[in-house]
């Protein structure tokens, strides 16, 4: 090094404290910019998703349903199934436990109870309105994850490179549909 010229450690110190207060901006290229505002929206989507699946789960608490005690999620496979029965006016607490699958056929004594209800005129139009919109909602899922793969298709080569490095990997996500999703 010569005389007078500064270690670059005193810049990358240096960098980081401009950019936290302000004083330095990044703007990151277009594609880059697309794809967050494309990701960012799918964040909004399933945070909606999961306010649906809340409300869903407070009608079936004011119903004296109570699936949650038995069932880990209510977009589960076999909540869901419950879920349509009770759509079609399916009441009878046998019939709804034997929709099951899986191993939560080993909860079915503790289903019976859980599924006792009194269901009112009001709560089917709630279930049936929270069901369609969680239903468009897992729709606009795909749409945007079609759409990111699209974005992400022209930096494929970029992310291969990158998977290559033993600390770092695809992140993939679980969408509404139980396909793997790129992110």
């Amino acid at each position: 090094m010569f005389r007078g010229a500064k270690p670059m450690f005193k810049d990358a110190e240096w960098i980081p404290d401009l950019l936290r207060h302000g004083r330095l901006s990044f703007v990151p290229p277009a594609p880059q910019r697309v794809l967050r505002e494309v990701t960012r929206y799918r964040a909004t989507i399933i945070y909606d998703q999961a306010r649906c699946a809340n409300r869903v789960h407070k009608v079936l608490e004011d119903t004296t349903i109570k699936l949650t005690s038995v069932v880990s999620a209510i977009q589960g496979i076999s909540a869901q199934t419950m879920l349509t029965a009770l759509l079609t006016r399916e009441t009878n607490p046998e019939l709804l436990a034997d929709l099951v699958r899986g191993r939560l056929r080993d909860k079915r004594d503790q289903m019976l109870p859980a599924l006792e209800s009194h269901i009112q005129e009001h709560h089917w139009f709630l279930l049936t309105a929270l069901l369609a919109q969680t239903d468009y909602l897992d729709g606009a899922i795909e749409t945007v994850n079609t759409e990111i793969a699209a974005q992400l298709e022209v930096t494929e080569e970029a992310i291969a490179h990158l998977d290559d490095i033993p600390v770092v990997s695809r992140r993939w996500l679980r969408s509404s549909s139980r396909r793997l999703v790129m992110m």
